[in-house]
């Protein structure tokens, strides 16, 4: 029996919110899968005129999803007065007598997200991409502006030494993967050469603030109907902490051409006809008044991380068949790779 079968809980989480919501909804709740977010359930809530997500983990939960989840309930709850795009905090029950596990209920947002095609009311597509792109810089811009000790979040992270700390903590994942019994003679030098390029060009950190961890097009919602587009949310907020916002910069511009015509590198979208990163990267600097000299060196780190976070998809490749989601995210790791590699040939640092 699946979550969205069990009538029992289904009841349960309705008494639920009759005593915790302030606007609980009315009537029968019903639950419906939703896609996203990597560290659990995630559920299309319906009662009366109640429009909520459900996000909850797996039953007993694994200490790293709880955790997870319980630092996006943080992060949502501490943006509610700010100015960042974000599903706004209904709830987060810690209870796991509820459904078993705790569980985070958010407003749900309309829109589309930047990995999906938008909708045909919107119009010329063409003219959504640099519509979407600076939308996307000018949200990352608003986050980084804000103060972590004002929003109560000044224990949410350890920032001192974050940029010292980066290198060695991917390195020692990889080196993780590359000691599986399965793993074999998959030969990836460039990783390591990129590794000793980070520690030699880091640069001196601007600011601490809250990052989101993985800023991309996947993890933003714009809205339906207004144009110029507008970003109706930043989301998936499982991995945030305190750090330099720059990471997160690194991390949005690194699929995007650059201004010589040199394409990015992405798994899912085709950045040709986007912005150039430089462009892309001057309004953030405008907007939030840091340095974006060393641009290169966070887009690159920014690749290593990805490199490092899903090379246990080659391992379990070898247990799926060609075409596998699996064999996709292994194949990407190399081209990662290599685009870091490009970009450190082309820098200037």
């Amino acid at each position: 029996m699946t979550f969205t079968e069990d009538m029992d809980k289904t009841q349960a989480l309705a008494d639920w919110l009759d005593c915790n919501c302030a606007n609980p909804g009315a009537g029968a709740l019903t639950l419906l899968p939703l896609s996203g977010g990597s560290s659990g359930t995630v559920l299309r809530l319906r009662r009366g005129a109640l429009r909520a997500v459900l996000r909850t983990v797996g039953t007993p939960p694994r200490a790293d999803s709880l955790k997870a989840l319980t630092r996006e309930a943080q992060v949502l709850r501490a943006l509610a007065p700010t100015p960042v795009p974000h599903p706004r905090f209904i709830a987060f029950c810690e209870d796991p007598a509820v459904l078993g596990s705790p569980f985070l209920l958010m407003a749900e947002v309309q829109g589309w997200t930047g990995s999906e095609n938008p909708p045909n009311t919107l119009g010329d597509p063409e003219g959504l991409k640099r519509e979407t792109s600076f939308a996307l810089i000018d949200g990352l811009a608003a986050l980084a502006q804000q103060d972590p000790q004002a929003l109560g979040l000044g224990g949410f992270g350890h920032p001192e030494g974050f940029l010292e700390r980066q290198a060695d903590r991917w390195k020692t994942l990889m080196d993780r993967h590359r000691a599986h019994p399965d793993y074999g003679d998959r030969a990836l030098p460039g990783f390591d050469r990129i590794g000793a390029w980070l520690k030699q060009k880091r640069p001196e950190m601007q600011r601490v603030s809250l990052i989101h961890g993985d800023m991309s097009f996947s993890n933003v919602m714009f809205s339906n109907t207004a144009r110029p587009v507008r970003l109706a949310a930043i989301i998936d907020w499982e991995i945030s902490t305190l750090g330099d916002p720059l990471l997160d910069l690194g991390r949005a511009l690194y699929p995007f051409p650059s201004q010589d015509g040199t394409p990015g590198v992405s798994l899912q979208i085709d950045h040709s006809g986007y912005p150039p990163r430089e462009e892309l990267a001057a309004r953030y600097a405008e907007k939030v008044g840091l340095g974006v000299a060393s641009l290169d060196y966070y887009m690159v780190l920014s690749m290593y991380k990805l490199a490092a976070l899903i090379e246990f998809n080659h391992v379990k490749s070898m247990n799926e068949p060609e075409g596998s989601m699996a064999h996709r995210i292994a194949g990407f790791v190399p081209q990662l790779i290599d685009g870091a590699e490009q970009i450190i040939r082309r820098s200037a640092l």
